[in-house]
């Protein structure tokens, strides 16, 4: 169940994931393990996303760049590499996905459609 996802997530290591962007996109599970420091490895899915938060690293459907990259981040120590994806997507996560921010910026392109609609500022 959902609401048993962070507790879970936490005791993990690294969030592997073998999403493919064709069916989902940029899947929430990217963003829950961000909001964790949990830093994540993907075959194909969230690319872009991974690239722009630097909470990850994804492999771009070269699987054996993905298993090295699943070994790398399953060592006995946390390298710096691993430690900085975790760093970053929570960082991300607080200044992107805060919910003043998502608020802030919904009510801006509110403000958008309804000027340019009405041709006032509302």
């Amino acid at each position: 169940p959902f609401e048993s996802m962070a507790a879970l997530m936490s005791r993990a290591h690294l969030l592997v994931s073998t999403g493919s962007p064709e069916y989902e996109g940029l899947p929430n599970v990217l963003l829950q393990a961000a909001a964790l420091k949990l830093p994540i490895v993907s075959l194909e899915a969230g690319a872009e996303w991974l690239q722009a938060s630097g909470a990850g690293y994804c492999a771009k459907g070269d699987r054996d760049a993905f298993i090295a990259a699943i070994q790398r981040g399953m060592s006995h120590t946390v390298s710096a590499e691993f430690q900085r994806y975790g760093d970053a997507g929570r960082c991300y996560i607080e200044t992107e996905h805060d919910d003043a921010v998502v608020s802030r910026r919904f009510v801006e392109c509110l403000r958008t459609v309804l000027t340019k609609s009405s041709g006032k500022m509302p």
